[in-house]
């Protein structure tokens, strides 16, 4: 007798509180039965579109937002995610809704709170900061270390040129290992040869990317009692450890550099201003807390570098599809250096406008960053549709780069599109009664107040590497692909070539 009593009560109390959970989500049913979308199977959602493995997953994802309307629905376990490519909505959301979402939450193991992902009250205070080591300036004044890292890139290729086109190399690995390196004398303000133990720091960054990726498809593990369980969280935090000791051990070259140093600095001003001396200034003077470093330093590190080496090697697979624009680079470059062997300057650099155009197109095609999530804090209202309170907002960047209704003939490879007359045909907005060129049609480093800060850092990094390498060498042949259509890319935190970045090269005549 006791024992059906028992489950009575358990029956009742489970009952209640699964009435309970969907009554006071019945507003997110109401409108979300008003969007369209997949079919949705009860309890397990569209699991069936979504299969294949952690690394398949936004590939999937991504999948679906070219087949169903510009503005869909899908349930992830009990979350309601609304994916749009609609660019009217992209500036609604964007402008106005600053939470992250949950992918970015459940990164925190790694990057804790830094500007990725930190709640709005920590992040508006630490961009402030960081803004003011991003100025125009101080990213001019990077220049030189650039060139200098993009003539080590040029000599590597010489050394090496007879192995890479006997046994092609994926060329990715070989330049984030050199962005990287400059990532860490220009925002780390030390000699990257002092440094130990770079490529483990590399290797835990993509390590950590797969983890992240495995994590939000897996119920369980999406769920913190679950994953402080897991093997992937020991692994998580035994990586988010070690990154802290790089910084550590950054910050340390840092501050020994600066005591060898005499009084008479060269552009001391502009020197306090790079990002870890600033930072480090701020935390002596007890503005900032010397943990704030440590959760900044690895994503700035990482954004700085990664998605610039992606972005290299995309733009050198193009070249080696695309001999035609690959010349129309050098002759632009040569134009500007004309018989002289020197670095490129930023008076150079800002005269570089088809290789810009090149690099813009490329991003389109391969847009580094495949996706944004916002989740909205308030019911927001796009065309006939209402989002409510807690809707996850999905912005597929490299779907709406190929929308052929917004980009006509979107594989084809056209730097013209970015012609100040051609960009002004796209999506303009009036903001403050003035006419201002804000496209949502392109957003490669997203747009709004949580967009990219290091957007001119990494054009120039990428604009001086690629001329210094087309100035040298001639890319013959991209080894895995025909044209632009082969290229797959598959999605985690960043888009990669599936078959990597593989190409041969020829030294230019002197």
């Amino acid at each position: 007798m006791f024992t059906y009593i028992l489950i009575y009560i358990l029956s009742t109390l489970l009952v209640y509180f699964v009435f309970s959970y969907h009554w006071k989500r019945r507003w997110l049913y109401y409108y979300a039965m008003k969007i369209p979308g997949p079919f949705n199977f009860p309890i397990i959602g569209p699991t069936h579109l979504l299969l294949g493995g952690s690394k398949e997953l936004m590939n999937n994802l991504l999948y679906l937002t070219t087949k169903y309307p510009p503005l869909f629905k899908i349930w992830i376990q009990q979350e309601l995610y609304v994916s749009t490519t609609r660019p009217e909505d992209v500036k609604i959301i964007l402008s106005n809704e600053l939470d992250k979402g949950e992918f970015y939450k459940i990164s925190k193991d790694y990057f804790k709170e830094s500007l990725l992902i930190a709640p709005l009250h920590i992040w508006k205070d630490h961009r402030k900061i960081i803004n003011r080591t991003f100025q125009t300036n101080v990213i001019n004044s990077f220049a030189p270390i650039f060139a200098k890292y993009a003539n080590i890139v040029c000599d590597d290729l010489k050394n090496n040129i007879s192995v890479y086109n006997t046994e092609p190399k994926d060329i990715f690995p070989i330049l984030w290992k050199f962005t990287f390196a400059s990532a860490c004398e220009t925002l780390g303000d030390v000699d990257a040869n002092l440094i130990i133990e770079k490529d483990t720091f590399l290797s835990g960054l993509f390590r950590f990317e797969e983890i992240l990726t495995e994590r939000f498809y897996n119920p369980f593990l999406r769920s913190d009692f679950f994953w402080k369980f897991s093997v992937l969280k020991k692994e998580t935090m035994v990586i988010s450890e070690k990154a802290r000791d790089f910084v550590e051990q950054i910050i340390r070259i840092n501050r020994c550099s600066k005591g060898q140093q005499t009084q008479d600095v060269k552009n001391d001003a502009l020197e306090k201003r790079l990002f870890l001396n600033y930072l480090l200034e701020l935390r002596d003077t007890e503005e900032l807390t010397h943990e704030a470093i440590l959760q900044e330093t690895p994503l700035m590190l990482f954004a700085a570098s990664e998605t610039t080496a992606i972005t290299i090697s995309s733009v050198l697979l193009v070249l080696g599809l695309h001999h035609n624009i690959q010349e129309n680079i050098f002759k632009e470059v040569t134009s500007i250096l004309g018989n002289r062997d020197r670095n490129f300057t930023i008076e150079d650099v800002s005269n570089m406008d088809y290789l810009e155009r090149v690099i813009k197109e490329t991003m389109r095609i391969f847009a580094p960053i495949p996706f944004i999530l916002r989740t909205l804090d308030q019911d927001v209202t796009l065309d006939k549709y209402v989002l409510p309170a807690g809707t996850r907002v999905f912005f597929p960047i490299a779907t709406l780069h190929r929308r052929a209704d917004l980009w006509p003939d979107p594989l084809k490879f056209d730097p013209d599109r970015f012609l100040p007359g051609e960009v002004r045909k796209r999506n303009p907005f009036i903001v403050n009664q003035e006419l201002v060129l804000v496209h949502y049609t392109y957003i490669p480093f997203s747009c709004g107040a949580r967009n990219c800060i290091g957007l001119k850092y990494a054009m120039l990094s990428m604009k001086i590497i690629l001329a210094t390498i087309v100035k040298n060498y001639k890319i013959m042949e991209t080894v895995d692909y025909k044209n632009i259509e082969d290229i797959d890319y598959y999605f985690l935190l960043v888009s990669k070539a599936r078959k990597g970045y593989r190409l041969k090269f020829e030294t230019r005549n002197e």
